[in-house]
């Protein structure tokens, strides 16, 4: 005779018994969005077919993936740097429109606009199932941050590159860093007349930073010419993503040193000079130039001049605030008595690593807003 058990008062067979107990495990497993299957979900941004966010595209970048207040995701503008959709205006889904500069203000102290593993949009307490996305984008400029490295290697004639922003070989380079000078930033300050040495360099290139649009990944570009590996997810690293300019030009035999403050944003061993604030007024960038003119005078062939206080009184005040422009008008005037000291002949180059948009404390940027990624670069021979 078959074997009976009891249950709840009646009579089932054991195969039975036993499904009836696992039935709910799975159902539990199933409903919690513990068990995925590849593809079940996707969506298309501006109805590009080439440009799709799917489960195979969200574990490709799973690396950049945060987790906040139990929400975990990746930043929605990961994925639209990934497809070459930027500089972002505005993002669109749902039938709701949302202004970029918006989502950076709160992005600043809440989280990010966030693609969940189920293929949702998370953004401002609030989930939202979606299969297209449009976004509203800036121009994109041609010229990059990355443009820099092969440039300076092609003038000095180390390395031939084609497209070079520096027109004219030379012996000697001066590249002046000066955080936080976004390229509206640039144009407010030289409407008001306040970087009058930098704007008798002449009209600057208009340039896009690397993703994230922070000093640490675009220094890495800036003196390797390679972009982040974004899939990675190793963005605010400092270690160089190969091997730097400034260790091409020494194996070349010839002088190369980064000058800075108390710290450097990308890693070049012995390479970096450092200064400390020796004279306790709140900021190393005198100090800077000062040991510039002396590495200058003493030979260097490329010299790279990093000016940080313009970028830490803008995250203090905003960016247009009356303390960041007079930064950037002491940064321009340190940078006049550097270039005094130039002999003819020299390239001096300008750049800025990122822009700056406004936040409830004062300034932050690192996003994709064209406030933040475009950039001025100079070229000016002495």
């Amino acid at each position: 005779m078959a074997e009976r058990r009891v249950y709840n008062g009646g009579m089932m067979s054991a195969p039975a018994g036993r499904i009836a107990v696992i039935l709910p495990f799975i159902f539990m497993i199933l409903f919690s969005g513990c068990v995925t299957q590849d593809n079940t979900w996707s969506m298309t941004i501006n109805g590009d077919q080439d440009a799709i966010i799917n489960e195979s595209v969200y574990n490709k970048m799973i690396n950049c993936s945060s987790t906040y207040d139990c929400i975990k995701g990746i930043p929605l503008e990961i994925f639209l740097y990934y497809y070459g959709i930027y500089p972002v205006e505005s993002v669109s889904f749902a039938d709701k429109t949302y202004l970029w500069e918006d989502v950076a203000y709160v992005s600043a102290k809440d989280i990010e606009m966030m693609v969940l593993p189920n293929g949702t949009v998370f953004y401002d307490g609030a989930i939202t199932q979606t299969d297209h996305i449009n976004v509203d984008v800036s121009d994109l400029p041609p010229v990059s941050t990355l443009s820099i490295a092969p440039s300076i290697l092609d003038a000095l004639g180390i390395e031939d590159t084609e497209g070079s922003i520096i027109e004219n070989k030379t012996d000697r380079i001066v590249l002046f860093y000066i955080d936080g000078m976004g390229y509206g930033r640039y144009l407010n300050a030289s409407s008001e007349g306040i970087i009058n040495n930098i704007t008798a360099m002449g009209p600057p290139i208009k340039a896009i930073d690397v993703y994230p649009s922070i000093s640490r990944a675009n220094s890495r570009a800036m003196v390797t010419g390679i972009a982040p590996d974004i899939t990675k997810g190793d963005l605010k690293s400092s270690m160089p993503d190969g091997v730097t300019i400034l260790h091409k030009v020494s194996d070349n035999g010839l002088k190369a040193v980064w000058v800075g403050g108390i710290s450097s944003p990308v890693y070049l061993d012995d390479h970096i000079v450092y200064n400390l604030d020796s004279n306790a007024n709140g900021s190393q960038d005198d100090e800077v130039a000062e040991e510039a003119i002396r590495q200058y005078e003493s030979g260097a062939d490329l010299m790279i001049v990093h000016f940080k206080n313009t970028d830490s009184v803008m995250h203090d005040y905003g960016p247009e605030s009356a303390e960041a422009r007079e930064a950037l008008s002491y940064a321009d005037a340190l940078a006049g008595n550097i270039i005094h000291h130039l002999d003819p002949g020299t390239v001096v180059i300008i750049f800025s690593d990122h822009g700056g948009h406004y936040t409830e404390e004062g300034g932050n940027h690192g996003t994709l807003l064209p406030e933040d990624m475009i950039v001025p670069i100079f070229v000016h021979t002495i």
